[in-house]
């Protein structure tokens, strides 16, 4: 490969690489938590696919999920979790002030609202919820959904642990726990669960 060629090939890609860290950087500098860059890649990290960084898995809105990665292991950069969606379960509409979140569906199928628009995204789907978005996903089948999702920065985290503590075993959090919450991370619930 020619120089040239060389250059004109990698010198993009690595300025698309700065400019993407850069917006994460200044993400994670307005949400709760600022990142700690000298941190970040200091301890490595390695869970089974049982394991999560809590004690036990954590019951959010009446969904199970593993907490795999917490945003003090990312230096503050993200958080990511393996939750299972049981036939008919979901969050309330809501949006985010302070997070953009991912969701990547492992096995099963959700339909996800993104500003009033709804698609149905099965094993293999990716969706990307940028702070603002009005969003909400739900399970309609009669099986379990299974998802990844991760969000940045990675203080969100932290709500979903609350979350669970303040929520009875087997049941939901109540609304003014979760309305608690909301307000405490930054979230405007903007209406129920999605329903057919």
């Amino acid at each position: 490969m020619q120089r040239r060629d060389f250059v004109a090939s990698t010198v993009p890609k690595l300025l698309l690489g700065a400019v993407a860290q850069n917006l994460l950087l200044e993400a994670c500098a307005q949400s709760a938590v600022a990142p700690d860059t000298t941190t970040i890649g200091a301890d490595p990290l390695v869970l089974t696919a049982r394991e999560g960084r809590t004690p036990a898995p954590l019951n959010v809105v009446g969904e199970m999920a593993l907490e795999k990665v917490r945003g003090t292991d990312s230096g503050g950069l993200l958080c990511l979790f393996d939750f299972v969606a049981p036939p008919m379960s979901g969050p309330p509409l809501h949006k985010h002030s302070r997070e953009d979140e991912l969701f990547y569906v492992l096995d099963g199928e959700i339909v996800v609202q993104l500003n009033g628009v709804r698609y149905t995204v099965g094993a293999g789907g990716t969706v990307y919820s940028p702070r603002g978005v009005v969003h909400a996903y739900q399970n309609f089948t009669k099986s379990n959904a299974r998802l990844l999702i991760a969000a940045t920065p990675g203080a969100f985290g932290v709500m979903f642990e609350e979350m669970s503590a303040a929520t009875p075993a087997g049941a939901m959090p109540s609304m003014d726990v979760l309305e608690g919450l909301h307000q405490k991370y930054g979230i405007t619930t903007m209406g129920p669960p999605l329903s057919t």
